[in-house]
């Protein structure tokens, strides 16, 4: 019996290694496309969409899924500044290099000009932790079936 069961869980688990990262990037793969579509963030220049990425590292531990964004105001986006970030407090802009501040305004192009703005910071928009909640019951049965799989592959069944 015990000469039968250490090539079947050296298969098992050469298999189960296969199919736990194949159903990992497909889960990660689809938090990755929800958060991307499932945001209250405005991108207008698109980068911060666009930064979104998933990948499956694989080491002794386990396999490991991570979605996330490398775009520099992702953090601030997700868990929000100022008022609504960690430390409560509106934060003042003021110029660095000129007199004033400058800007126009949207659908009029009015210019506006000021010494400094109170900026009440920007509400949170947690886009990659709710994709992660959205698509968890997808991540479970994508492991559940290559559980199953690497089961019957390392006994010979399709």
């Amino acid at each position: 019996m015990t000469d039968s069961l250490v090539p079947f869980l050296k298969r098992f688990k050469a298999n189960l290694k296969t199919n736990c990262s194949e159903a990992m990037q497909m889960s990660v793969d689809a938090m990755r496309d929800h958060a991307k579509t499932d945001h209250v963030y405005q991108d207008r220049t698109g980068t911060l969409t666009k930064s979104m990425y998933s990948k499956v590292e694989t080491d002794a531990t386990g396999v490991h899924g991570i979605v996330g964004n490398s775009s520099e105001v992702a953090l601030w986006q997700h868990e929000g500044t100022g008022l609504y970030g960690p430390k409560g407090q509106p934060f003042v802009v003021v110029p660095t290099e000129q007199k004033a501040l400058m800007w126009e305004m949207p659908g009029t192009g009015e210019k506006i000009f000021s010494k400094k703005v109170i900026n009440p910071g920007v509400k949170p928009d947690p886009f990659l932790a709710r994709a992660v909640h959205q698509k968890k019951q997808l991540f479970f049965s994508a492991m559940g079936g290559a559980i199953r799989k690497a089961a019957k592959q390392s006994i010979g069944k399709k």
